[in-house]
């Protein structure tokens, strides 16, 4: 037997015997294959090695299949014997390989070679019924200066160019039946991969291209895979570029260092650990380092510890994305869903818009701000709606959020349902972050604004409840409040329900153009609690006010011109203690009375009302007069009225109509004096009174000029 062995390992040394060794095996795999195989050069060492160049395969359509320049093998040669096929390595050199499935047909020009192997094809097994299958393993696969090339010609079919510098492969399995490849290590330096999705007929022009799961039928597990100074692009030819941010139909990835253990691949189903990854897009946006633990199929895609890192952002988290078809990708805004947990993330707004792009579209956002976003908590997106949960956002120092719900239409009109527990910004803030909402440059002036409370509806319909405002200025806000009409501050109604709202005259002037009375400075600070509903220039208002001028209490319409100068009235207005110095001068003092309106004009000159008043306590001249009455009528500048007076130091009864139309007032009275003491009324320094009845019609504006007839009747001093 040694003997026989010695003969054999001497006789394989002979490049003739080689070479009927070879033409033999060729031969036999030819006659399996049903296609040509040919290799112009062997160099065999028995029970060692095999060094095979010019290798030659065609399909079964007589195109090239593969091509080696140089193949080098570790293979047990009398295995061949029994029709197995075991590779302890392979080193593979100037390869080519054209992997091809031409239109119309649903097969590539590989398949035989499949079938070749398959021992559960029945069919394959009637065409060779005078040999039995073959089976096949590898171990270690080194690859250098290689091409290969895949493609699917059909309709909406693909193209894949990869060009491999160096590739190692520690194969564990490669099972041709099962379709089954594991591997304990791949690492793949200075090469390339080229997807590109064609152009597909079926497609209309306007469509959603489709993108399929990339699912070829086989197993495949790696335990270790390795990149290094590579490079991978994607071009879907149905998609148009795009010319802002990272274009996923376009995609141009440059230096990928890549480390990925626990790789499975099975049918729809992709599970890896990525330890690290760091690649530049042509975009300009470059990924530092990134690592996760993965998983995808045809409907979701999950990323769970999170770790990320660019030039300008960090995140921390978990990611997951959901959808109906793989293909939903393309419509992300529509048709994907979105969840993450963002725990102490840093992210850029160019980060974020470069990576989605479609938040550029969204009216209300500016997108070019050279800021960074701080978040904590969690974050949904789905049809166009984002959701948020225990949400801590942070942009630089100008803004901060906390807040739980949702915005829907982000694209269109956003549309609010959201509580939110904190938010703090200015006016300079808010606007260098948002557009399309013009708030007047007067707001700068209310400072630093902290705002809690529910919004719901779009920003032309805006609903809040249990609302919070707090300013560095006079304004504060606690209550509810509907708002229809915004932007346009001139037309917009409010509905307030406020149990706490506090303003100064500069603070409303501070949002409008328009001039307000000058009485509202005498006001200072008004704190209102109760309802208003209408626009800043017609209004219903029922409620309280607490000023610096007193207490009052008001039921009232009010339908101001658009300059302030004049208006329309119809209500009751209470005064408690009302320092009517604060409007009137010092002559007068704090006030107490009830005042039923109707009528219009706000000076003399285009008064027209009717008034009935009762005045329980009234200031003036330092005495405090009780138990006034004061009912009457103004119209065309001319006054008709009555008033009685039931003080303990003045009591009468008066009705007279005062006319002033003419520059000397045309007075005719009629005063029935019961008691008078000018001394307790600071009249007069000693004691003195007087009573009786007079009547008058006079005409005058000074003591100087006043003309007419008057009679006094049962006068008593």
């Amino acid at each position: 037997m040694l003997i026989l062995f010695l003969t054999v390992s001497i006789l394989i040394q002979v490049p003739r015997i080689q070479n009927w060794l070879v033409q033999k095996i060729t031969n036999t795999l030819s006659n399996t294959f049903q296609a040509k195989i040919n290799i112009q050069k062997v160099d065999l060492d028995f029970f060692k090695t095999a060094v095979l160049e010019g290798v030659f395969i065609e399909d079964q359509k007589a195109d090239t299949l593969i091509f080696a320049k140089k193949l080098k093998t570790d293979i047990g040669i009398f295995s061949l014997l029994k029709k197995e096929i075991f590779l302890n390595s392979v080193q593979l050199e100037g390869a080519v390989s054209k992997l091809l499935k031409k239109r119309n047909e649903n097969q590539y020009n590989f398949q035989f070679i499949i079938d070749a192997f398959d021992n559960k094809d029945e069919q394959a097994k009637k065409k060779k019924e005078h040999s039995s299958n073959w089976t096949f393993g590898i171990g270690e696969v080194i690859v250098k200066d290689s091409r290969f090339k895949m493609t699917d010609e059909n309709d909406g079919g693909f193209k894949l160019q990869t060009s491999v510098g160096k590739l190692v492969i520690d194969a564990q399995t490669l099972d041709f039946s099962n379709k089954k490849i594991a591997v304990s290590e791949l690492s793949l330096d200075k090469s390339s991969v080229d997807f590109t999705s064609l152009s597909s007929e079926q497609i209309p022009p306007n469509d959603t291209p489709k993108l399929a799961f990339p699912s070829f039928g086989w197993e495949i597990i790696a335990n270790d895979l390795k990149l290094k100074e590579s490079r991978f692009s994607f071009s879907n030819l149905n998609a148009e570029k795009q010319t802002n941010g990272v274009d996923y139909n376009y995609l141009n990835l440059k230096d990928i260092s890549l480390n990925i253990s626990d790789i499975l691949f099975k049918n729809t189903t992709i599970n890896a650990i990525i330890q690290k990854v760091a690649v530049r897009d042509h975009s300009g946006m470059n990924l530092n380092n990134l690592s996760t633990r993965i998983s995808i199929n045809n409907n979701n895609f999950t990323a769970k510890n999170l770790s990320v890192e660019t030039q300008h952002s960090s995140v921390e988290g978990d990611i997951e994305l959901s959808f109906d078809d793989f293909g939903d990708l393309f419509n992300f805004m529509e048709k994907v869903k979105l969840e993450a947990n963002f725990q102490n993330s840093q992210i850029a707004y160019r980060d974020l818009t470069d990576l989605v792009s479609t938040l550029r579209n969204i009216p209300v956002m500016k997108t070019d701000v050279n800021e960074t976003i701080s978040l904590d908590g969690n974050i949904s997106l789905e049809k166009n709606k984002i959701s948020f949960e225990k949400f801590d956002g942070k942009i630089g120092e100008i803004f901060s959020l906390q807040a739980s719900g949702s915005i829907a239409q982000l694209t269109s009109d956003p549309d609010f349902d959201l509580h939110v527990k904190n938010l703090q910004t200015d006016y300079h803030s808010f606007s260098y972050l948002t557009k399309n909402i013009p708030l007047p440059e007067g707001f700068a002036a209310l400072g630093k604004i902290d705002f809690s409370g529910h919004l719901q509806g779009p920003i032309n319909n805006l609903k809040g409840k249990d609302l919070s405002l707090i300013t560095q200025s006079a304004t504060n806000y606690l209550g509810d409040l509907d708002i229809r009409g915004l932007p346009d501050i001139e037309k917009t109604i409010f509905k307030v329900d406020a149990e706490n709202l506090s303003v100064n005259s500069d603070d409303l002037q501070a949002i409008t153009d328009t001039k307000f009375p000058s009485i509202l400075d005498s006001l200072g600070l008004v704190r209102f609690q109760g309802n208003f509903e209408g626009t800043i220039h017609d209004f219903e208002i029922a409620g309280n006010f607490q000023t610096e001028a007193g207490y009052m209490e008001t039921d009232l319409i009010i339908d101001f011109e658009k300059d302030y100068q004049n208006a329309n009235y119809d209500g009751q207005l209470d005064f408690i203690d009302f320092d009517l110095s604060k409007i009137l001068g010092n002559a007068f003092g704090p006030t107490s009375l009830n005042l039923s309106t109707k009528g219009s004009g706000l000076n003399v000159n285009d008064l027209n009302f009717k008034a009935a008043s009762r005045i329980s306590a009234l200031n003036y001249n330092d005495y405090t007069y009780k138990n006034l009455s004061l009912n009457g009528n103004f119209l065309k500048k001319r006054f008709e009225g009555v008033a009685k007076a039931e003080d303990e130091n003045l009591r009468f009864d008066f009705q007279g109509t005062i006319d002033l139309n003419d520059s000397l007032q045309d007075m005719r009275l009629s005063l029935n004096m019961d008691t008078i003491n000018l001394e307790a009324l600071n009249f007069y320094e000693k004691n003195l009174g007087f009573r009786g009845e007079f009547e008058a019609n006079l005409k005058g504006n000074t003591p100087d000029n006043i003309e007419g007839t008057a009679s006094l009747h049962n006068f008593k001093m």
